[in-house]
């Protein structure tokens, strides 16, 4: 800084020592501006700045709102402001405080998670608009449950975003056009999250979804298939079912929609009474006839039933895994809960299977699936007469 430049600011800094205590707001929020300006500059002597940031303190807690909102306006996007002044116009109220919390690079992380503590929305989606935002403070937005909230960290292609808060934000926003599009919009999305979001989303965005990320049209038709056998497997509850499920099943298979994905499903969803009734119906038997070589035959009766079947060879593993899992089951406790005995026999699975990651369900279905019938291939529908042995 110059002489002529240093003396100015002196000046300008004595004047405004000298104001305080005496002038009207809007003099005081004028010169609130000239010194926060003059500060945020930089080449202030190590005096100056001293004599600066005493100044913008007191201004920082003036009564008057305009003042407040001035030294936020001009300090914004200084980068060394003082932590401490940072962090009390960020907790002032709205008109001063968001300003300096979306812009500021002087608030950390354990500022921002404080800030979103606070429950603010409007607080909260500066947070989400930084130019920069962490996974874990990115993490503890998407926790809001907040449309608007986690609407503008989408927006926002600075923001890291894990794949288990996309996950969560698939879950919790599951009919929200705005925010499907929003995801749909993100530069990068992890594959799970590509393929859970186009089982949910209209037909314009999964179209959006295969050009934007690069995602092969057939595999998003599959994936369609498999929410769509998904919802099949867990609207049949219930005890009327029973009497019912052979039917359905006749009526699947007539019209080829019968598939290995389904029938895998089932058996992982711990649905034995729809599997044993499909494995049956492929083989051309009843459930009742099929159950003795699925359950109490060994590796053998289950294999013999399965070749007439028509299912890929490939399943067979995985069937027999979980079946193993389900007779193991039987002999320690009763059978009562379908999801105990899911968790069994998918926990059971990624043990079995290499680089298959236990994320849900669904995701392990949809690892299996790529595992066992290469990349969704059609399934088999063909009909092999009953072995003798029924």
């Amino acid at each position: 800084m110059d002489f002529r430049r240093s003396a100015q600011a002196e000046t300008g800094i004595q004047k405004a020592e000298n104001l305080l205590s005496k002038s009207s707001p809007a003099i005081r929020s004028q010169t609130t501006a000239a010194v926060a300006a003059e500060f945020a500059h930089g080449g202030m002597t190590e005096r100056e700045r001293r004599v600066a940031v005493g100044i913008l303190e007191i201004m920082a807690r003036d009564v008057e709102q305009q003042v407040r909102e001035s030294l936020s306006e001009q300090v914004k996007n200084c980068p060394f402001l003082p932590h401490s002044l940072a962090l009390t116009l960020a907790q002032d109220i709205d008109t001063v405080s968001l300003p300096v919390i979306q812009l500021s690079s002087v608030l950390d992380d354990n500022d921002l998670l404080a800030i979103i503590a606070g429950g603010s929305t409007d607080k909260q989606i500066a947070v989400a608009k930084r130019k920069s935002v962490s996974p874990k403070v990115s993490d503890r937005l998407v926790e809001t449950n907040n449309e608007n909230v986690v609407g503008a960290l989408l927006a926002n292609d600075g923001a890291q975003i894990s794949e288990a808060s996309y996950s969560k934000v698939v879950e919790r926003f599951p009919e929200n056009k705005k925010i499907q599009t929003l995801l749909t919009d993100r530069p990068t999305l992890p594959l799970g999250v590509v393929e859970r979001l186009i089982t949910m989303v209209s037909l314009e965005l999964r179209e959006r979804i295969i050009n934007r990320h690069d995602f092969p049209a057939e595999l998003a038709d599959k994936i369609v298939t498999q929410g769509r056998e998904g919802a099949l497997t867990r609207s049949m509850s219930g005890e009327s079912r029973v009497n019912e499920i052979e039917g359905l099943i006749l009526r699947l298979k007539s019209k080829g929609q019968l598939s290995p994905t389904l029938i895998l499903r089932a058996l992982c969803e711990g649905d034995l009474q729809f599997f044993d009734a499909a494995i049956g119906a492929l083989a051309g038997v009843s459930a009742s006839k099929a159950r003795p070589f699925i359950y109490e035959r060994g590796a053998g009766g289950l294999r013999m039933i399965f070749r007439n079947t028509g299912l890929p060879t490939e399943m067979f593993r995985a069937v027999n895994i979980a079946i193993d899992e389900i007779i193991k089951a039987k002999h320690e406790k009763p059978l009562t809960e379908h999801n105990d005995l899911s968790d069994r026999i998918v926990a059971r699975l990624v043990e079995e299977y290499d680089e298959l990651s236990p994320e849900g369900i669904e995701n392990v279905l949809a690892q299996l699936a790529h595992k066992i019938f290469g990349r969704w291939e059609e399934p088999v529908h063909e009909n092999i007469a009953a072995s003798k042995e029924w």
